[in-house]
């Protein structure tokens, strides 16, 4: 029972960013203006934990924006939660927190803090982005490690986990092709990786509760690991709308499989001509 939870704890909150992490490392051009989230955007999710047919509600997701302020900037500070339901603590407790800050006029990220409580196992991760030197300062520690810092030279566009994901909302969707292969590159546990997403077209997709939307699917990519078995195992589907908010992310884990479904949207910027009455 205690692995079981352990393999949902560690995977819930980055499922959500894996799906969205579409960002082409072919763009000459980093910078995308904003028109899909607005200043005060709430996004919440039930993750789902699946083993012999028995679907367990095992944690919650949520990400926030604000408007806020870095050094003499105007910022969006981008927030996600992940944490695991009280009911299962004092199994394996889970308290999760990723926070980025980006340019409000193009949407390039300028500092991401992680830090996560796992059980017994802890990790902080800072990157600072000095774009006038095009270099990544990143601070690291953990359970197993002492503080270690290093360098990274930025050659190519490239977001962190949260920024990711608001800058890959305000890609135009309609210039992708059925099973078009989508390169993305981002820093990811004090590495950088490329990784792709792969395009497969429109869906509708029915949530637990019943509601129902209009959606453009997406497969991507995952690295294999303690969790995954790599390949393209991870599904989201994306509102097809101007919000292009992630409604549904299913993947297969080395245990079993996991769902998470948006159970609350609210502060959205555009119209949700996606949700179908």
């Amino acid at each position: 029972m205690f692995s079981l939870f352990k393999n949902i704890s560690l995977g819930f909150l980055p499922l959500i960013f894996l799906i969205v992490r579409f960002v082409n490392p072919a763009f000459s051009q980093c910078e995308q203006k904003n028109t899909a989230f607005s200043e005060n955007e709430k996004l919440e999710y039930s993750v789902f934990y699946n083993l012999s047919f028995i679907w367990v509600e095992a944690g919650e997701v949520a990400f926030h924006t604000k408007l806020a302020t870095l050094g003499d900037k105007k910022v969006y500070r981008l927030t996600g939660y992940g944490r695991s339901l009280s009911n299962y603590d004092w199994i394996y407790k889970v308290r999760d927190k990723y926070e980025s800050y980006i340019d409000i006029n193009t949407l390039k990220p300028f500092k991401f803090e992680q830090n996560t409580t796992e059980g017994d196992y802890y990790s902080k991760q800072s990157y600072l982005f000095d774009y006038q030197k095009n270099l990544i300062y990143t601070e690291k520690e953990s359970t197993n490690q002492l503080k270690m810092r290093d360098t990274f030279r930025i050659k190519i566009c490239i977001h962190d986990l949260m920024s990711s994901m608001y800058y890959a909302r305000n890609m135009d969707f309609s210039t992708f092709k059925i099973n078009q292969k989508i390169p993305f590159t981002a820093i990811i546990d004090n590495e950088i990786v490329t990784l792709y997403g792969r395009y497969l077209g429109k869906e509708t997709v029915t949530l637990k509760n019943g509601i129902r939307y209009k959606c453009s699917k997406f497969a991507a990519l995952v690295l294999s690991g303690s969790i995954f078995s790599g390949g393209e195992d991870l599904v989201v589907w994306v509102s097809d709308d101007a919000n292009k908010i992630p409604v549904v992310v299913e993947t297969k884990i080395r245990v079993g499989s996991v769902k998470v479904h948006l159970t609350k949207a609210e502060g959205l910027k555009n119209e949700q001509k996606s949700l179908l009455k």
